[in-house]
């Protein structure tokens, strides 16, 4: 009974050490002066633990910079400056609503829904 016990105990930590790696990743795309989509919706709905993956794909330099969001959550980057390639993950745990925009852009911005 002891060794089933283990056994069981074994199998439930590995499967609650399991659970992040099958957590989603989503791709933003990040193009000259949108987010997501040039003519679509620039708003996303994720579940909490969601990665973001943002990718630069335009020819213009550009930031990630949360513009409001649950407490505790705030992010930029890059900190200083901003990038023309590359790509940034965030992993989203809080849920809420965050509004992400690129500083030197107005109007450049996206709603994420995190549920």
């Amino acid at each position: 009974m002891k060794k089933l016990l283990a056994l069981l105990a074994t199998l439930a930590v590995a499967a609650a050490l399991a659970v992040p790696a099958l957590a989603a990743t989503h791709t933003v795309k990040i193009g000259d002066n949108w987010f997501i989509s040039r003519s679509g919706s620039h708003s996303l709905t994720v579940r909490h633990g969601t990665t973001i993956k943002f990718v630069w794909t335009g020819k213009r330099a550009h930031n990630v910079y949360q513009l409001s969001g649950p407490a505790g959550t705030h992010f930029h980057y890059p900190r200083n400056g901003t990038k023309k390639s590359g790509t940034f993950k965030r992993v989203f745990r809080k849920r809420g609503n965050y509004v992400i925009v690129c500083t030197i852009h107005p109007g450049m911005q996206m709603k994420l829904h995190v549920r």
